[in-house]
């Protein structure tokens, strides 16, 4: 009976949080913009700007799903396809949400924190009207950052590395967590350990960011990061 009602329960927020991720990617892919010079033709055809085109970990599945709905003659349309893969990043990331909220608050308070970090969600990506681009990368990022985040707290450092490496492919902040690793662990592990793993995860991000040049030689623009900073202080200052 136990285990019936928790069946019941994984279903019932199962069902809640496709909704949640489904309305969310609705909204996000239709009132956002697509950047006139980073389009989703040209990252296909590897000749956009960096970084742009290092964030390569979306556009080689959308190509092996495409390939797969070929083979299998589904005849399912590519914004189709692309909306599913945010969808599924949007579903992940929800029960990741709860899931990691867990660790700090009962079950109540972590069901409503879903709905309060995808309301944060559509006022970062969506609302803003000089900021709201639409990128393939953007919700699957969020997804592996949080992950990445959950796996430090948890202390599971072989899996973080992995999945480290893995989202490095999608977007190059997740150098970010490195250094939130550095920070939870410098009075928690030895010197060796610490400096052995953020060492290893640098090294990590430098060899992938590296490599991606190496695929990408002629691709034009910044390198391997935006510099957003001075854009977002321009942006705020202006708008409050």
């Amino acid at each position: 009976m136990i285990e019936m009602k928790k069946i019941v329960k994984i279903l019932l927020f199962s069902i809640v949080f496709f909704i949640v991720s489904y309305h969310f990617t609705d909204i996000h892919i239709k009132k956002t913009i697509r950047n006139p010079i980073v389009t989703m033709e040209a990252l296909k055809k590897e000749i956009a700007l960096t970084p742009f085109q290092y964030r390569m970990l979306m556009i080689w599945t959308l190509r092996v799903l495409i390939n797969l709905n070929n083979k299998l003659n589904l005849n399912l349309k590519e914004n189709t396809i692309i909306k599913a893969i945010e969808i599924i990043s949007a579903f992940a990331l929800a029960w990741l949400v709860f899931i990691f909220s867990r660790s700090f608050f009962n079950e109540i308070l972590s069901f409503i924190g879903v709905f309060f970090f995808f309301t944060v969600m559509t006022y970062v990506y969506v609302i803003p009207l000089r900021l709201n681009f639409w990128y393939i990368y953007d919700i699957p990022a969020l997804f592996f950052f949080v992950l990445l985040m959950f796996l430090i707290y948890k202390g599971k450092i072989l899996l973080y590395l992995i999945i480290f490496t893995i989202a490095t492919y999608n977007r190059e902040t997740t150098l970010f967590s490195v250094f939130l690793f550095f920070i939870y662990y410098r009075k928690k592990y030895p010197k060796f350990k610490l400096y052995s793993v953020t060492g290893l995860a640098l090294i990590i991000w430098i060899a992938i960011k590296y490599y991606l040049r190496y695929l990408f030689p002629a691709a034009p623009g910044a390198g391997f990061y935006e510099e957003h900073i001075g854009q977002n202080y321009d942006f705020f200052s202006k708008s409050y």
